[in-house]
C-alpha cells in the first residue's frame, strides 16, 4: 500500500500563530503569504473568511510542487465593532484611536481557518466576544509604549 508523506504548512508571519502551532506538537513549517490583506467582501464574517482562504490560496501555490502532499492553513483575524471590520494598526494613533473607541464597549472579534490541500479545502471561523472597561489614559499610554498594540487585531 501506498503512503502519503505530508507536511503542515502555516501560512502566517504572525508570531503568536507561530506559538499556538508550537503548542500543538504537530511538526510544520512556516511559509508566508504575499497576499495584499484586501477584499471585495463589506461583511466581516465573509470578510475575514476571503483573506484566510486568499492566504492559505496564495501559500499553496508556492508549495505545491516541492511537497507531495503539502496541507496550507492561512489564518485572519478581524476586530469588529458596530458592524464594521476594524483593520490592525500601523501607527500609534491609529491604536490609540483604536483602543479608545473599544474603550468601555462590547467588540467581536472574528479569526477564520482555511485549509487547503491536495484533497480539498475547508474553511470555518470562531467568533468571540470582548467587553473592554473603560481604559484610563495612562493605562493606555503604558499600553502603547509597550508596543503590543501594534499591527495586530
Amino acid at each position: 500500500m501506498p503512503t502519503t508523506s505530508c507536511q503542515l504548512i502555516l501560512g502566517s508571519a504572525s508570531p503568536r500563530r507561530r506559538e499556538l502551532m508550537v503548542w500543538s506538537w504537530l511538526p510544520f513549517k512556516v511559509v508566508v503569504s504575499d497576499v495584499e490583506e484586501t477584499s471585495q467582501e463589506t461583511d466581516p464574517l465573509k470578510y475575514v473568511m476571503d483573506l484566510a482562504e486568499q492566504k492559505a490560496l496564495d501559500v499553496y501555490g508556492k508549495v505545491k510542487g516541492e511537497l507531495d502532499f503539502p496541507v496550507v492553513m492561512g489564518c485572519d483575524t478581524i476586530v469588529v465593532f458596530q458592524d464594521r471590520a476594524l483593520e490592525k494598526p500601523k501607527t500609534t494613533v491609529e491604536a490609540r484611536s483604536m483602543l479608545e473607541t473599544l474603550s468601555g464597549s462590547a467588540h467581536e472579534v472574528l479569526t477564520a481557518v482555511s485549509i487547503v490541500s491536495p484533497a480539498g479545502s475547508r474553511s470555518f471561523y470562531d467568533r468571540t466576544f470582548v467587553r473592554f472597561e473603560d481604559l484610563s489614559s495612562d493605562l493606555l499610554e503604558l499600553y502603547l509604549k509597550t508596543g503590543e498594540s501594534m499591527d495586530k487585531a
